[in-house]
């Protein structure tokens, strides 16, 4: 198990030491799409938490929380 760890370290696939008995196989081609598909989302899904770390916001926000008013308009060239 830790040599498998080893190698994927230095493949640089920080996930998949830890995630490829969750994957079930059915035939390898499946495996394999479904084993680097899984990586590059928990890859995608890191990156988005390390760049909200990294600009330090003092309150996590979005657009699903903002509040819509009459006087937000977006600018004339964006309504489309």
């Amino acid at each position: 198990m830790s040599e498998l760890k080893a190698m994927c370290k230095s493949l640089r696939l920080a996930h998949m030491a830890e995630i490829y008995e969750d994957i079930p196989f059915e035939n390898p081609r499946q495996y394999l799409e479904s084993l680097l598909s899984k990586e590059l989302e928990l890859r995608e899904a890191a990156k988005v938490d390390r760049l909200i770390k990294k600009a330090r916001f003092l309150q996590e926000k979005s657009f699903s929380t903002f509040q819509w008013h009459d006087q937000i308009h977006f600018p004339p060239q964006l309504d489309a």
